[in-house]
């Protein structure tokens, strides 16, 4: 029992809600990624920078 690979779907191309929705998501999330990451290194080089003062 073997899931065949993932195909793009034909219909993707035409911007239905449920792809545009997904890639809506996966901007947010990414988003989300970047100013967390973001907001923890700051932290760090501030916790670093008033270490070594």
């Amino acid at each position: 029992m073997t899931t065949p690979p993932e195909k793009p779907d034909p219909k993707m191309k035409s911007g239905s809600l449920p792809s545009a929705l997904r890639s809506g998501l996966n901007i947010a999330l990414f988003l989300f990624l970047v100013v967390l990451v973001s907001y923890l290194s700051l932290n760090f080089v501030l916790a670093l920078v008033d270490k070594l003062r």
